[in-house]
């Protein structure tokens, strides 16, 4: 996680004022506030947790995972929000009780409960503003790390015959840019890639984040099996129609 420099202050529990705020009854109500306010609020809520512990709390923001590349396993729940600049990143654990269904990847929703002195929100309530997202016919996240390195092999050799092709998926992968040309990648816990598949973007808004330098981005995409043709060869590749850079934090 990469975390600003900005400094932030203290937030109180009892001084926050936004449009859009849910009158709960709470020590600490952070709802109704810009995305900006949100990521200061994580932020400080991540640098001073003994001043919030045994402090109820309603907050809305973005619901999100760690996400382990090796094992293509989501854990540890989480709250996230992005700083000014889209760049950094400040979240903050939470869990729920028994019979409460967390919201989908990235999705934005109310989460109320109570800090806990181990350093996570104990979530009793969470009010949601979206409805259920699309099923996928392929996703990613529900499948284990050889599962998925084995299904993109195969489609990469056998695309134009294979039941894939055509089919709407979710996945999340290292991004990188060979000469003009986008890919994703899986890696293992030794960093080594693992699987490896062509990105193409038929819809010019779509913007996949950009490699810094030798790092490559972890990112999760939305799109559909395809292959394409160049001159008298083709590929296999994922036509991308969404692209999420805080459904996750990535370790």
């Amino acid at each position: 996680m990469i975390l600003s420099a900005v400094f932030f202050s203290f937030v109180s529990c009892k001084n926050n004022k936004g449009p859009g705020k849910l009158d709960i009854d709470v020590d600490c109500n952070f709802t109704g506030l810009s995305t900006n306010e949100v990521y200061g609020t994580v932020l400080s809520i991540m640098n001073n947790p003994d001043d919030y512990t045994g402090k109820s709390v309603a907050i809305t923001a973005q619901y999100s995972t760690v996400y382990n590349f090796s094992s293509n396993t989501c854990n540890t729940p989480i709250i996230i929000a992005l700083d000014p600049t889209n760049c950094c990143d400040a979240y903050y654990e939470i869990r729920t009780a028994d019979g409460i269904l967390y919201p989908e990847y990235g999705e934005t929703a109310t989460f109320i409960g109570t800090f806990n002195a181990g350093g996570y929100i104990d979530v009793t309530e969470i009010k949601r503003y979206t409805e259920m997202s699309e099923k996928y016919d392929f996703d990613a996240l529900n499948m284990s790390a050889d599962e998925l390195k084995n299904a993109i092999t195969d489609y990469t050799k056998n695309y134009k015959n294979s039941e894939l092709n055509g089919k709407t998926v979710r996945i999340i992968g290292h991004h990188f840019v060979n000469d003009v040309y986008k890919f994703l990648s899986g890696l293992d816990g030794d960093g080594r890639v693992t699987w490896n598949i062509e990105l193409t973007t038929p819809n010019e808004n779509t913007v996949l984040p950009m490699p810094n330098g030798n790092v490559v981005n972890p990112v999760e995409i939305v799109g559909v099996f395809s292959y394409y043709s160049e001159g008298e060869s083709t590929y296999a590749c994922i036509e991308v129609t969404s692209v999420s850079k805080t459904a996750c934090v990535f370790k």
